[in-house]
């Protein structure tokens, strides 16, 4: 973490749903990087990986809420996707409080943010984010 122990948090979120504003973009608390996704669907298990090993504290991916997905299915898609990134996540040793994937409703940015600052209040007290060696035996 810098500093300030501001905690680097990584956020995914849907494109469609919560399309973030430049202004909105720019509120962003800093150590927070932005990726915008054409759908959360396509998130895959290695993507949260490459941002916990890239430096992140935390990784939040904003989905679309049930029945509100562009694509019909990516939010349902994406919840595969993240219990497998969460297992992955625990086999390196990584606390499975530094990982969420939350539903919220189009437009709805202004909840995207109170989530998000819960989210790095609760990265920032686990403190910084370190990966563990991966196990020798890995079941199957």
């Amino acid at each position: 973490m810098s500093a300030n122990t501001d905690p680097r948090v990584m956020l995914f979120a849907c494109n469609w749903c919560l399309p973030f504003t430049p202004e909105e973009e720019a509120a962003l608390p800093e150590g927070t990087g932005l990726m915008r996704t054409l759908c959360t669907g396509r998130i895959h298990p290695s993507y949260v990986l490459e941002a916990f090993s890239s430096g992140a504290d935390g990784v939040l991916i904003a989905a679309c809420a049930e029945d509100q997905c562009h694509y019909q299915k990516g939010n349902v898609t994406v919840q595969a996707s993240a219990r497998r990134a969460a297992e992955l996540l625990r086999l390196l040793g990584v606390d499975e409080g530094r990982f969420e994937l939350r539903f919220f409703p189009p437009g709805r940015g202004d909840e995207v943010m109170e989530a998000l600052a819960a989210f790095r209040e609760k990265v920032a007290a686990l403190g910084p984010a370190e990966l563990g060696p991966l196990p020798e035996e890995v079941e199957a």
